[in-house]
């Protein structure tokens, strides 16, 4: 698959870089340019990698903004063709133009979502708000690779959509 990231557009998201970080600035038109070019499909981790590098030397800071989004897009491919589907929904959002992100704040979690330390209860709802399920109840933690992302991850995903704007 051929880049789309031209000469052209590199050169552009090159020359607005050093003003965006001047001006402590979200990368609104480069992000604009770059979603219009397609950018934001998934794709595979060779092809990503060698984007998000060239980027990378033309807007740093661009580059690492969309970093997240290039881990959901991996994971998301991982799962699919591993037979999983659960986050089908991810790519096809992808493919026309979302932005994906997520938060993350443990220590040592650099591994992505495969070592995460965060558990997910399931809360029971009734007339008197929500409660906890009792402890003998609960789901025991998932182990293995990849299966943090599975069962609850996608409704903690933050989602760009194209009518938002940055503050």
């Amino acid at each position: 698959m051929a880049s789309v990231l031209t000469a052209d557009l590199l050169a552009r998201v090159r020359e607005r870089a050093a003003g965006y970080d001047a001006a402590n600035t979200f990368f609104t038109d480069d992000l604009d340019e770059l979603r219009a070019a397609g950018y934001l499909r998934p794709r595979g981790l060779s092809a990503a990698s060698a984007d998000q590098r060239l980027l990378a030397a033309h807007a740093p800071a661009t580059a690492l903004g969309l970093t997240m989004h290039l881990v959901w897009m991996g994971v998301a491919r991982d799962l699919a063709a591993a037979g999983d589907a659960s986050l089908q929904w991810v790519l096809d959002d992808a493919e026309r133009g979302e932005l994906f992100a997520f938060a993350i704040s443990e220590a040592g979690n650099d591994r992505v979502m495969s070592d995460s330390l965060t558990r997910v209860d399931r809360v029971a709802l009734d007339d008197a708000g929500p409660s906890r399920a009792p402890r003998s109840s609960r789901p025991s933690r998932p182990r293995g690779r990849g299966s943090a992302c599975s069962g609850g991850t996608t409704r903690a995903m933050a989602r760009h959509r194209p009518s938002c704007t940055a503050s």
